[in-house]
């Protein structure tokens, strides 16, 4: 949610929710695993761009401030696709533990 202000805005990500807040930095030419969570849902705000992004099968190649939202069930996963270092804000909603996480076969 954006609430603009004389003075510019505020993009809300989270409010009066419990959730978990990271920063996921992806090396250069790696990625997370293919997977997804049963009991927990994502957003994952990018922060820098040149971000891959996969998301149910479908691949995208994000740019800093595009927002992705993954539900519980979905598989996601990340990774740098050239020679520089990316970072992701992950809010993540429900059980965070990885015990919830289940790798899928790419």
């Amino acid at each position: 949610m954006k609430i603009k202000r004389e003075w510019g805005e505020i993009k809300q990500l989270a409010f009066n929710q419990p959730c978990s807040v990271k920063v996921i930095e992806i090396y250069p030419g790696k990625g997370t695993t293919y997977h997804y969570h049963h009991f927990r849902e994502d957003v994952w705000y990018i922060l820098d761009d040149e971000v891959g992004v996969v998301v149910n099968g479908k691949e995208y190649i994000a740019k800093q401030g595009d927002e992705f939202f993954i539900p519980a069930g979905v598989p996601h996963r990340l990774f740098s696709p050239n020679n520089k270092r990316v970072r992701v804000l992950e809010i993540a909603y429900g059980f965070n533990e990885e015990s919830d996480k289940v790798v899928v076969d790419e």
